[in-house]
């Protein structure tokens, strides 16, 4: 819906203490295939601890929600995780123009709107080499990075991407400019 994905001027949809320049954004069913409980673990283990104030807005309900929020306060990071539900279409541009990155652990794709959606918005990517519809978006090293999810150091490798393009606002910009085009 490109008359909706274009809109620009929106309102802040993120929660005060999300401050921006470290918002990473997950849009997704709340579901097992899509992975979100290895999101959450990469964002504990690899992102909360290295880059100063960085948060995780996970937008979508489903079966997995409720388990999902246990995961955050188990892993003691529910205090940076956000978890705001479904949210409408119209509202989608706001929260895509208003993160620094989006990130997704999901291999069950066989197109993946909300990839097409961030980078339409200018949002860099790091993602999972699914090998389907994730990876056919995603143009590596240039709108964001694809991680191969076998890989003996996948969890670390998609955490160091996370933080270098938190952590190098120039680099994040130039992606960001890549993925509008």
């Amino acid at each position: 819906e490109k008359h909706i994905f274009d809109q620009t001027g929106q309102a802040d949809p993120f929660a005060s203490d999300a401050a921006p320049g470290a918002r990473l954004l997950v849009v997704c069913r709340h579901a097992r295939e899509k992975e979100a409980d290895r999101l959450l673990r990469i964002f504990a283990r690899y992102v909360y601890p290295r880059v100063e104030g960085a948060t995780l807005t996970l937008v979508g309900d489903g079966p997995e929600h409720e388990a999902l929020k246990e995961l955050a306060k188990e892993l003691g990071i529910d205090h940076r995780a956000y978890f705001v539900g479904e949210q409408g279409l119209q509202q989608m541009p706001a929260w895509y123009r208003h993160s620094d990155l989006f990130v997704y652990t999901s291999l069950s794709e066989t197109y993946g709107q909300v990839i097409s959606e961030a980078l339409w918005c200018g949002l860099p990517v790091v993602a999972m080499d699914d090998g389907m519809g994730v990876a056919g978006q995603v143009t590596d090293g240039e709108d964001g990075f694809l991680v191969d999810p076998r890989g003996a150091e996948a969890d670390r490798q998609f955490g160091g991407h996370i933080e270098l393009l938190l952590t190098k606002a120039g680099l994040r910009r130039q992606m960001s400019e890549r993925a509008t085009r």
